[in-house]
């Protein structure tokens, strides 16, 4: 297992060098991220997926799959958004002066944060209740 982390670990940092030198050079690299996404999108699928076919249901009450989730639905939202490449799908207005960055940026951020803040009062519950 641990072959595999160093393995996927060292083709992310060598792709992501490879595209910030000659593929995508300046600004945000968004192949990048999506690919970062893609990978830590498909090894929380594998890993859930292990876990439920061992039937081992707690896992998934359990905090550290709730801090494992975190980031799954910012990944999602801003890998659509930057997956097509135009800079001008991410100003198209959804409502009034909000457009599409925006829009996926607060609901992102809103569903990011609530969840750590759910994953942290939790912790500190269980801290709480193992000191007593």
């Amino acid at each position: 297992m641990k072959s595999w982390r160093k393995i996927i670990l060292s083709s992310f940092i060598t792709f992501g060098i490879v595209n910030l030198f000659f593929i995508e050079k300046t600004g945000l690299n968004n192949l990048t991220f999506i690919v970062g996404a893609l990978i830590y999108i498909s090894l929380f699928l594998y890993f859930s997926y292990h876990q439920l076919n061992q039937e081992n249901l707690s896992y998934f009450t359990k905090n550290e799959y709730l801090l494992l989730f975190i980031p799954i639905i910012f990944f999602f939202g801003y890998s659509f958004m930057f997956g097509f490449r135009n800079s001008d799908i991410i100003h198209v207005i959804i409502y009034k002066n909000i457009d599409l960055y925006i829009f996926v940026g607060y609901f992102g951020n809103i569903v990011y944060y609530s969840l750590a803040n759910l994953y942290i009062y939790k912790e500190r519950k269980s801290s709480v209740n193992h000191e007593h």
